[in-house]
């Protein structure tokens, strides 16, 4: 049996290398060709193409797999828009819940194909993305094994503590504050909750939920196994018309569409982009008896993950005139207020929510209502410093280099086309780097122009919810996303416009 399967994948890797070889005659040829109508963007869509087109043939003889991963261009919006018919996924989940585990992702899930299917998948992923994007996702979804083995070390002696807690509050009735909570330093790693929301009722029905438990490894592994792939193509063979995948699953959620011409290239979109990790920061392994062969926390530990990013927000931030800086901070309660929470006894909530206060909404985010109820500036982008500008820079960056080096470009242009930045923030110091922290900024194009689709919208969150808290390393938890409204309705920018937009 080993020595079957070894050979399928010597096959499978010759098959791949073979592909590889293809493409790269393929790029020869039109270079020897002189096509001045060649541009990166068209060979790299060509590559994605083939590349979708292999991984579909693969399930071609598969029919529940085959209506898994295959999708008309046309569903595009429906999936982005609504809730994917799948278990768990009530009417009020936001169209990204799988990217918060809330319920299981569109497309095919690669957990659970066959190995050749995998690796076809993940070949797709890595036609896709930059290589750093690809490697970025990757780690992403290996750090649900950490995860898992974190939550299982916290979960008993965090039990204990919390019903301790639970107790003094109902002999003295008297409220414990989040910093109570997160500084009982009876236990060094506390596995807490938080903020919660039912997918069965409404968003209304909001609690939190301090004795959580932690997903574990039983509810790791079932996230694994969620990771899914959805491609978009009007035939299996991809070779004509709009293509697009979206890749989806706890802390991710890639959308790609193309449009095209034929096979000619028109345009991109390559958002909405949600990115997440916990930890962010691997720290040290509490046990000396843990060893390489029985820890994935001992091989992983002093590893960072998207703590660039939230670096390059805290920078952004402090840049900032003080006095603009303090009318756009949001009050916790008031932001709490906003997204329908009330906190309970025995613990109060003193950060932002556990998930997105806006970009995760079920329509298309209304940040303009926001900024205009809550807390707010606004400055034209020649009025900030040359560390803010960079700074903000630095955070576009951090989601346009997941995308091919072209796309990455294109949302780079798309920004330097705004002149206007408004934003809103809440939490804690921004110089302690594991204080809780949640920003909304939009950059917006000149607004005589007529042409909002390069509008920009970031929703950030760095949490010390639903993770393993430690002392000083408070909020290890990050929740990020990219929208361009020029993206929002996939279908109706590809139809409304022919021009290219990364």
């Amino acid at each position: 049996m080993a020595a079957t399967r070894r050979g399928e994948w010597r096959r499978l890797v010759a098959l791949i290398m073979m592909v590889l070889l293809v493409q790269v005659v393929v790029v020869e040829t039109r270079r020897d060709a002189d096509d001045p109508n060649v541009a990166a963007l068209q060979l790299w869509a060509d590559d994605l193409a083939r590349a979708m087109a292999a991984a579909t043939s693969l399930v071609a003889n598969d029919q529940r797999e085959l209506d898994l991963l295959l999708h008309d261009p046309a569903d595009a919006d429906q999936v982005r828009r609504g809730p994917p018919p799948a278990d768990g996924c009530g009417v009020f989940t936001p169209r990204f819940g799988a990217a918060l585990a809330w319920c299981r992702a569109w497309g095919l899930p690669l957990a659970t194909a066959t190995p050749k299917v995998q690796a076809a998948l993940f070949h797709v992923l890595e036609k896709a993305l930059s290589p750093g994007g690809y490697q970025t996702v990757l780690a992403i979804m290996n750090r649900q094994r950490l995860l898992a083995e974190q939550e299982d070390f916290a979960k008993p002696t965090s039990e204990t503590w919390i019903n301790d807690i639970d107790a003094q509050y109902n002999s003295t009735n008297q409220l414990v504050d989040l910093a109570d909570v997160t500084l009982y330093t009876n236990v060094s790693h506390r596995l807490i909750g938080g903020t919660f929301t039912s997918n069965t009722s409404s968003f209304e029905d909001n609690r939190l939920q301090w004795q959580w438990g932690g997903a574990g490894l039983d509810g790791r592994v079932n996230q694994w196994e969620d990771y899914a792939l959805a491609l978009f193509g009007s035939s299996p063979s991809f070779d004509d018309g709009d293509i697009g995948l979206r890749f989806e699953g706890h802390h991710v959620s890639v959308n790609i569409f193309v449009k095209r011409d034929g096979t000619k290239y028109e345009g991109v979109h390559a958002t909405p982009l949600f990115l997440g990790a916990a930890p962010m920061l691997v720290t040290p392994v509490p046990d000396d008896t843990m060893t390489y062969a029985s820890s994935t926390w001992l091989w992983k530990q002093g590893q960072t993950l998207l703590t660039n990013l939230a670096a390059a927000v805290r920078e952004f931030l402090l840049a900032l005139p003080a006095e603009k800086r303090e009318a756009a901070i949001i009050p916790v309660a008031e932001l709490l207020a906003a997204d329908g929470i009330s906190t309970v006894p025995p613990m109060n909530l003193t950060s932002p929510p556990s998930w997105m206060v806006v970009s995760l909404t079920k329509e298309a985010p209304n940040s303009t209502l926001f900024f205009a109820s809550h807390p707010s500036m606004t400055l034209q982008r020649s009025d900030l410093s040359i560390v803010a500008q960079y700074r903000l820079g630095q955070l576009l960056s951090a989601f346009a280099d997941i995308h091919d080096n072209e796309i990455a470009a294109g949302l780079r242009a798309s920004f330097a086309n705004t002149t206007e930045i408004t934003l809103s923030f809440s939490g804690g110091a921004l110089d302690d780097p594991w204080s809780p922290q949640w920003l909304l900024v939009q950059a917006s194009p000149p607004k005589a122009s007529g042409d909002d689709d390069d509008t920009l919208l970031v929703e950030f969150l760095q949490t010390e919810q639903f993770q393993v808290s430690e002392d000083g390393v408070m909020a290890n938890h990050v929740h990020a996303m990219l929208r361009r409204k020029g993206d929002d309705d996939v279908m109706h920018a590809h139809h409304a416009a022919s021009h290219t937009h990364g």
